[in-house]
C-alpha cells in the first residue's frame, strides 16, 4: 500500500529536485524516497542511545536493585548450575 504526499517547495528546491531527476534518471517520487531515506538515516545515526532504547528500559520485570547486583547475582546463578550434584545411592 501506498500513500500520496503533497508537498509544496520553494523553486531552488524544485530545481534541485529536477536536476537529480535527470542526473540519476530516477522519476520524482523515487528522488523523493531516496532523499528521505537518506535523511532518515542521517536523523538516526545522531540520536542517543538512550532515545534509540526508550522502548526497552524499564520494560522488564525482575529483582529490586538488580542494575546494581545482577553480577553478584549473576555468579551465585552460575554457580549453581555449575556445582556438582549430590549423587542419590540405589538401595
Amino acid at each position: 500500500m501506498t500513500i500520496r504526499l503533497n508537498a509544496r517547495v520553494d523553486p531552488e528546491l524544485a530545481r534541485k529536485v529536477k536536476y537529480l531527476e535527470e542526473r540519476t534518471r530516477s522519476s520524482t517520487t523515487e528522488v523523493l524516497k531516496a532523499s528521505l531515506e537518506a535523511y532518515y538515516a542521517r536523523v538516526l545515526e545522531n540520536e542517543s542511545p538512550a532515545l534509540l532504547l526508550k522502548d526497552f528500559v524499564g520494560c522488564a520485570e525482575g529483582p529490586s536493585g538488580l542494575s546494581s547486583s545482577y553480577k553478584t547475582q549473576l555468579t551465585d546463578s552460575l554457580a549453581r548450575k555449575t556445582a556438582p550434584k549430590a549423587r542419590n545411592p540405589r538401595r
